[in-house]
């Protein structure tokens, strides 16, 4: 490239020559120029050279991955007197440049962390450099990424060498692409969340506002993170969370985690063996229920609970055991919801039958239901459930017997000859 201007009454000429790809554009980067090495070589030229350094680092939280780029541009030319020139002979302006140095440029550039390094050089013009040079630099936790480019060159003649440094630096804070699941139970005892993203790597602070800080487990490539959270120890409220992760100061953007109030459903009988009768009178029911999130683990902080209240109490004896024959009147059971299923055991009377033996009845009516605390841990009674009849007769058809009914099921044994 030729640049004229005027100077006095003297018309002056810099003439310098650029390599191919000059003005690379510059993102997250730095720049430098060298100073300017000047010396006249004859009557009506002075020489000049210098440097441009330019390099940049990038981040992509898509991906996870660095790259950098660095350029050494030398720059050389003349500052001529053409009217000296002509005077002395010079016909054109090619005859006032009294020489065409060989050029030599280079660059090398160290990232941090890991000391990733790479240099380029160049005897045609600039010197590029982009790294890494196969593969990726890919961040597994968060921090300060830096690189720092050396650019240098030689110009022969004059044998100057013009030098200088750049340097960037990029913050990367932890990138949350994916939370898993997004949705949790309140009535939950735990659950672990996986994180997916980028510079998850370590130990990330987790941070949800209004429920606490966790400790985050991040995987050896830092695309993912795991921690745990205890919903019904927080007795937490069903709402939408933002969640967080935070590591060497550097916090992600938010993930948004769904606490709802899940409660057992669908509670009904299972199998073909449901009012099973056992050899010692009892008679058994399975009973299983669903979340009504579809996931189990969301009412594992739930409770499953069977009510039966009893008429006459305490049943009259003889024919029955005195005392109220083994029952408590109310009977009540909880059970933890965190299986799939309850088991009902009707079990005939502790205790031994009294004689003189009578036609005797002894009703129960039974109800089935739920707690939950994201629902006040009031009892809710399941649809169907309320004040199933449960009969304990003594009669004799001969022996006698005892006989429990519940449901189209029932179960006997034969009471000890009076």
């Amino acid at each position: 490239m030729r640049l004229f201007k005027t100077c006095g009454p003297q018309l002056l000429a810099l003439v310098a020559l650029f390599g191919p790809g000059a003005g690379l554009a510059q993102t997250n980067g730095d720049q430098f120029q060298s100073a300017s090495y000047c010396t006249v070589v004859t009557d009506y030229a002075t020489y000049c050279d210098f440097i441009i350094g330019v390099s940049s680092l990038t981040y992509a939280p898509s991906t996870g991955a660095v790259t950098t780029s660095a350029l050494t541009e030398p720059v050389w030319g003349f500052l001529i007197n053409v009217t000296e020139c002509e005077d002395q002979g010079g016909e054109q302006l090619g005859d006032c440049i009294p020489f065409q140095p060989a050029v030599w440029a280079y660059v090398d550039t160290t990232v941090q962390p890991g000391g990733t390094t790479g240099s380029a050089t160049s005897t045609s013009g600039e010197a590029q450099l982009a790294l890494p040079t196969s593969g990726t630099l890919q961040v597994t936790q968060a921090g300060t990424w830096s690189e720092t480019s050396t650019h240098a060159a030689t110009f022969d003649p004059p044998d100057s060498e013009p030098y200088g440094t750049t340097q960037t630096q990029v913050p990367v804070p932890p990138s949350i692409t994916g939370i898993s699941p997004s949705k949790i139970g309140a009535s939950s005892q735990s659950d672990t969340i996986t994180l997916t993203g980028a510079a998850l790597g370590g130990y990330p602070a987790i941070n949800i506002p209004n429920m606490g800080s966790f400790t985050g487990y991040g995987s050896s490539t830092g695309t993912s993170a795991t921690f745990t959270v205890y919903p019904v120890l927080y007795d937490l409220a069903s709402g939408a969370y933002q969640v967080t992760a935070t590591a060497n100061g550097l916090t992600s953007n938010a993930a948004q985690l769904n606490v709802v109030c899940a409660v057992p459903t669908n509670f009904q009988p299972y199998g073909p063996a449901n009012g099973s009768c056992q050899a010692n009178g009892d008679l058994i029911f399975y009973y299983t229920y669903s979340s009504s999130t579809g996931n189990q683990a969301d009412i594992s902080g739930c409770g499953i609970f069977e009510s039966v209240t009893y008429a006459p109490f305490p049943p009259p004896s003889p024919p029955w055991p005195p005392g109220g024959a083994g029952y408590v009147n109310p009977t009540t059971n909880l059970f933890p919801a965190s299986g799939e299923g309850a088991l009902d055991n009707n079990y005939p009377p502790s205790g031994n039958f009294v004689t003189p033996y009578s036609a005797s009845a002894f009703a129960g009516l039974q109800w089935w239901g739920y707690t939950c605390s994201c629902a006040g841990n009031a009892p809710v009674v399941f649809p169907g459930y309320s004040g199933i009849a449960v009969s304990r007769t003594v009669f004799n058809p001969g022996p006698w017997v005892y006989v429990v009914s519940k449901s189209g099921g029932s179960c006997g044994i034969n009471l000890p000859t009076q």
